[in-house]
């Protein structure tokens, strides 16, 4: 499963947002469930914004957080 979220925060180019999440799903092969979170501009992903993400997906099932 990949699941892809559009957060209004900034501007994103629509073809580098899709050849960013093709080049995801193919580096990370198999799908087993897992989530990667990551700035595209490779700063830190604030607590805060982890703590969203972690209770969107929570409504899903269990979440389990590993830094």
């Amino acid at each position: 499963m990949a699941a892809f979220l559009d957060m209004p925060v900034l501007g994103v180019e629509s073809h580098a947002k899709q050849r960013v999440q093709e080049q995801v799903v193919t580096d990370e092969g198999p799908t087993d469930r897992t989530v990667i979170v990551a700035s595209a501009d490779g700063n830190t992903v604030s607590d805060d914004t982890l703590d969203t993400i972690l209770e969107l997906f929570g409504e899903l099932g269990q979440i389990d957080l590993v830094r």
